[in-house]
């Protein structure tokens, strides 16, 4: 019958959330802290003006008279400069989302 597997699957499932509401009341803070964030992101979703913004000017109505003018050699007002960016990759974002033997998966998710 349909409820006697229903009693087997409650069996294994009433541990499993004893345990887990177990680990949240051991570390109540982290859980109080992540419910807030939560409850921030809700808030901002339904209530962040960020779906109605402008579309910028483009850049080319501005820059492309000045290029005109320097392609032709009357004037000379940008100066060309070479920027040089350097990446540091040992950063807090990849101890965090890399990979490795240093964090499980589920205590990521759980936040130990």
């Amino acid at each position: 019958s349909i409820f006697g597997s229903f009693s087997f699957l409650s069996a294994f499932l009433r541990p499993a959330i004893i345990l887990v509401c177990g680990m949240l009341l051991f570390n109540l803070p982290t859980l109080v802290y992540k419910i807030g964030m939560f409850l921030r992101g809700i808030l901002y979703f339904f209530f962040c003006n960020d779906k109605s913004w402008k579309k910028p000017q483009d850049p080319m109505i501005v820059m492309e008279p000045i290029l005109e003018k320097e392609k032709t050699g009357e004037e000379q007002k940008l100066e060309r400069k070479t920027i040089y960016l350097c990446r540091h990759g040992e950063s807090t974002w990849n101890d965090t989302f890399n990979k490795g033997s240093h964090r499980s998966a589920a205590a990521f998710a759980i936040g130990f």
